[in-house]
């Protein structure tokens, strides 16, 4: 009879265990990039920066009032850093399977352009603040933002030697606390990708109809702009809600440690 109970208490165990290892898996970031963060003395100002949305059917760039993008100079006293840019985005609801765990994938296209008082010899560093409607059905427990080129299946990640990077200083936060600060980041330094996870109740994430607000810092390096002074970037973004099938190994966990201690009393 012992026996049993301890054959039941290490199926229980061994569940549990696969369910966490799974939920590790989950908030766990792929690589470890060591790109070298540059330090220029004179960061140059920037003059305009476009958005475009490249996945219209997924993301409006507008605010849910409908007004439009606002742009705020560098000299304004609300600019954080240079160049400050209030990038509101609505999501939609996905509009092809999968409907489980991935919510939406969204491609914004950030065109900056330089001064044109000459050529571009040093970086570039824009900071945004974005504005993201939660217009989905869904519960987000995390935000993921990734640093590219290409939209859609020709995006191309941001790698270790192209200078494309989130700003560490000042580091990138989530402004109203939706989700845990500091973001999760694929380097210290010079990160190519941020994921914000939740920790209710404190950040609960951004449930259905509710806004999630972000600030963050982009080096855009000078070799990314064309002779016209032109850089063109992507910011990819996704929000995630548990996974099912995480969701179900720690019901049966639970289930399982309960039914072997309640026959163990």
């Amino acid at each position: 009879m012992n026996a049993q109970r301890l054959t039941k208490l290490a199926i229980g165990l061994s569940v549990l265990s696969i369910a966490g290892w799974l939920g590790l898996a989950q908030i766990s970031l792929a690589g470890d990039n060591s790109e070298f963060q540059r330090t220029t003395a004179d960061v140059v100002p920037v003059e305009n920066i476009m958005v475009e949305n490249g996945s219209p059917n997924t993301v409006q760039l507008m605010r849910p009032d409908g007004g439009p993008p606002v742009f705020i100079p560098a000299n304004n006293p609300n600019a954080h850093v240079f160049a400050t840019m209030i990038l509101p985005e609505t999501v939609l609801d996905p509009t092809q399977p999968p409907m489980g765990r991935t919510v939406a994938w969204w491609d914004v296209i950030l065109t900056v352009f330089a001064p044109a008082t000459g050529t571009i010899n040093q970086d570039v560093m824009i900071s945004i603040d974005k504005d993201v409607y939660n217009h989905t059905r869904f519960h987000w427990t995390d935000f993921h933002m990734e640093l590219g080129r290409g939209i859609g299946a020709a995006f191309v990640p941001s790698g270790e030697s192209d200078f494309l990077f989130f700003k560490d200083q000042p580091p990138p936060i989530s402004v109203d606390g939706k989700f845990m600060n500091p973001p999760s980041q694929d380097d210290a330094a010079a990160a190519d990708v941020l994921w914000w996870d939740w920790k209710p109740p404190v950040n609960p994430g951004a449930k259905p109809g509710e806004l999630a607000r972000f600030w963050l810092g982009i080096n855009v390096p000078r070799e990314m702009f064309n002779p016209n002074g032109v850089a063109v970037f992507t910011l990819r973004e996704h929000a995630t809600i548990p996974e099912p099938a995480t969701i179900v190994l720690v019901s049966l966990a639970v289930v399982g440690l309960s039914g072997a201690v309640r026959r163990r009393s």
